[in-house]
């Protein structure tokens, strides 16, 4: 279930969004070595065993996805699944 709506910026960076809250980007590397995205949360969290480079975007929203969950169950709320 995707929860985060994406949009593309004019510097391809990837801005998600739960509800109004931008809690997400997936920024280009401006690197040519090493992985092309990086995925940066707002949100605070502790440890989570989650990848958050990769040359995938599909893959780092995705994990935008479980790090929303689990933060969200951290604060001990769960999600109804539809």
């Amino acid at each position: 279930m995707n929860r985060i709506t994406w949009t593309k910026d004019r510097h391809n960076t990837r801005r998600g969004c739960v509800g109004k809250l931008e809690l997400f980007t997936i920024d280009p590397s401006t690197t040519r070595s090493g992985p092309k995205y990086f995925l940066r949360s707002r949100m605070e969290f502790l440890t989570v065993d989650i990848d958050m480079s990769g040359d995938d975007d599909e893959v780092l929203k995705d994990n935008a996805e479980r790090l929303l969950v689990a933060y969200v169950n951290a604060l001990g709320a769960v999600f109804p699944e539809a």
